[in-house]
């Protein structure tokens, strides 16, 4: 989560240019960020919607039994 911080405030401040003293400056960078910052979270919405709805339930030792007979097999 931090490097997402991170990256959000290096596109403010790669914006801004670090000149600084000019209002108009930091508000056009700060709108450019709001607008990656939406398309992100946009984008995490989409990915987490396509996840299943149910996670795969975990075999007992017959599964591991199955697996490991099919792993033996392809060798």
């Amino acid at each position: 989560m931090s490097l997402g911080i991170a990256g959000i405030g290096a596109i403010f401040f790669a914006l801004a240019g670090g000149r600084g003293g000019h209002v108009a400056t930091y508000l056009n960078a700060a709108e450019w960020t709001a607008v990656a910052t939406v398309g992100l979270l946009a984008c995490s919405f989409v990915v987490a919607f396509g996840l299943p709805r149910r996670a795969r339930g975990m075999g007992g030792p017959e599964a591991t039994r199955e697996a490991a007979q099919l792993t033996a097999d392809r060798t």
